[in-house]
């Protein structure tokens, strides 16, 4: 079998071990599943807030169903020991090199979601230390604007603010933002991309601000 196949169904045998293990021990709800495009439907980029490490774990349990994504992460969890760097790209995780203008792994991206693949990728770039939206980095907006995709905000809720063992955790997916409307133009001007930044800012945090009976 080749080492793509083997990766291919070693994820679908992960992702159900991963759906029970992550239901018991932090009792996912998800709200607006209905809001993710399904397969078929072309490519999307989603956006969710970055609270934890483990976040992408959340998300990927949460949507659960579907063609495999593709997930950025930082290039430090790849460093970690060799049995992780195997398992995370087995699962389809991409290291990113940040601050070093990684264009290769962007323009891989865009190839990939125009081809209709779904991209996981954290806007914040880094985690919030005290559980507010941070900054939004350009990278997901750049994807989105090139590959002509939606976006799709999506606000993780730990009870509590913050992720504890076993605290319970709301995965909220909102109503996708049209590639219409992220589109940077060919000249990707600071204020467009400021534009589109905001609408994205204001999508994650309308959906705590109709979601704050979870915290």
């Amino acid at each position: 079998m080749r080492a793509t196949n083997w990766f291919y169904w070693f994820y679908w045998i992960v992702l159900p071990l991963a759906w029970v293990v992550w239901h018991i021990a932090f009792r996912i709800r998800v709200v607006g599943r209905e809001n993710l495009p399904r397969d078929g439907e072309g490519g999307f980029v989603l956006a969710p807030n970055h609270l934890s490490a483990i976040d992408p774990v959340f998300v990927v349990v949460a949507r659960f169903w579907g063609r495999r994504m593709l997930v950025l992460g930082k290039e430090e969890l790849f460093e970690i020991n060799p049995f992780i760097t195997w398992f995370l790209k087995t699962v389809n995780v991409i290291p990113v090199h940040r601050g070093r203008g990684d264009t290769a792994v962007v323009d891989k991206a865009i190839e990939d979601v125009r081809a209709g693949q779904g991209l996981l990728i954290f806007p914040e770039g880094t985690r919030s230390k005290d559980g507010s939206l941070g900054r939004l980095k350009s990278g997901a907006f750049v994807v989105a604007s090139a590959a002509g995709v939606p976006m799709v905000p999506c606000r993780i809720i730990y009870k509590g603010g913050k992720m504890k063992p076993f605290c319970r955790c709301t995965v909220v997916f909102g109503k996708p933002i049209p590639a219409e409307a992220l589109y940077l133009g060919e000249e990707r001007s600071a204020a467009r991309l400021r534009q589109v930044k905001q609408l994205l800012h204001d999508e994650l945090e309308r959906l705590l601000e109709e979601n704050k009976q979870y915290l």
